[in-house]
């Protein structure tokens, strides 16, 4: 039956939508839910649909939608699970709301104590036991009901505070001296940071749309973050800071050195490149420093590097393990992002071919 079903098709209609990720109809109203909303079309004519409302009830890019009998269940990127009555076929209603603790995208993790503190893209954090990894707990950034607004890519853990980087926002601030139950202590819009390292009184923010920028942000007083110096570059795909040295992996130039001893003029010590470059003039994707800040592992279009960091200002390759092709872009994971330890160990990963160098 469904065969017959299949080759009896046909296009009876169609109209013009914004971007939607996934839909239902209950009787003559088809509802898609995109982005921004639910974009609501009469189809009572099957051969002329119409648009005839939009609702602003947050959908966030829907992962799935169940139709039910009045209405449906939504589940959003951000994991929330809302239930959507359209009794009312034109202005929909959100019945309830809720938001499991566990997470979906997960982008980083960091330990503190107990506590495995694991970065979600789209809503902010998720926390769990650092053994298990069973779900406690999760924070949620008062950000836009936007996705591009939350896309938060980075975060840096220090001490009991946790800074993210959400692209399409700027900065937020976030209280973990209860881990079990973070709250926000600031947000501070700037455009389209990737990256973020922190350490004491100041953070780092690395950004590479529309040009590259190292950005210093003073949270002496976390409650409220301000802007002091900053220095261009081409990109910033990763950023780490070790006592006055701030090293940034730079896709397309290699590994920038800046000293940030004065954070209202940051300055551009030296650039590493030696054996970095690959054939397509690609350089450096990632960067991680052990715990002492004396050894770094650097994932290049060639390879892992090791850069012996002696003398901060100037890195010296002392190993490594060159291949003669990437099938996709590199990443280092170095045991101290996770761990705080000083092991120079490392993962070097890509499409099809995981490296493991100790």
């Amino acid at each position: 039956t469904c065969r017959m079903l299949h080759t009896l098709q046909m296009l009876l209609g169609a109209i013009d939508t914004p971007p939607a990720t996934d839909g239902f109809v209950r009787g003559n109203h088809a509802y898609s839910l995109g982005f921004a909303g639910i974009d609501i079309h009469d189809i009572t004519d099957r051969a002329a649909p119409v648009t005839v409302a939009h609702s602003t009830l947050p959908t966030l890019g829907a992962d799935s939608v169940t139709p039910l009998d009045q209405g449906a269940l939504l589940l959003t990127s951000t994991d929330r699970i809302t239930r959507i009555d359209v009794s009312n076929p034109l202005v929909p209603a959100a019945v309830s709301t809720v938001a499991p603790v566990g997470g979906a995208v997960a982008n980083d993790i960091a330990i503190i104590g107990d506590k495995a503190v694991i970065l979600q893209e789209n809503y902010g954090l998720g926390i769990a036991d650092s053994g298990t990894l069973e779900p406690l707990a999760r924070f949620d950034a008062d950000l836009p009901e936007a996705l591009n607004q939350r896309a938060i890519e980075q975060f840096a853990v220090d001490g009991n505070r946790a800074y993210l980087a959400a692209w399409g926002y700027g900065l937020i601030v976030a209280d973990l001296s209860d881990p079990a139950q973070p709250r926000e202590s600031a947000k501070l819009a700037y455009p389209f940071p990737s990256a973020v390292a922190a350490k004491g009184n100041f953070v780092y923010l690395g950004t590479a749309t529309n040009g590259g920028v190292m950005q210093v942000v003073d949270v002496t007083d976390p409650t409220r973050p301000a802007l002091r110096g900053a220095l261009n570059v081409p990109t910033i795909n990763r950023l780490q800071v070790r006592g006055n040295h701030v090293y940034a992996a730079d896709e397309l130039s290699g590994v920038h050195v800046f000293d940030v001893s004065d954070p209202d003029a940051p300055v551009s010590v030296n650039l590493w490149t030696a054996g970095c470059t690959d054939t397509f003039g690609m350089n450096a994707y990632d960067i991680d420093v052990n715990a002492d800040g004396t050894l770094a592992a650097v994932a290049c279009g060639t390879g892992l590097h090791l850069l012996d960091l002696t003398q901060p200002g100037s890195p010296i390759r002392v190993g490594g393990y060159v291949l003669d092709y990437w099938t996709a872009r590199p990443t280092v994971v170095a045991h101290s992002r996770a761990r705080r330890s000083a092991s120079a160990g490392a993962t070097v990963a890509a499409a099809g071919d995981l490296r493991v160098c100790g």
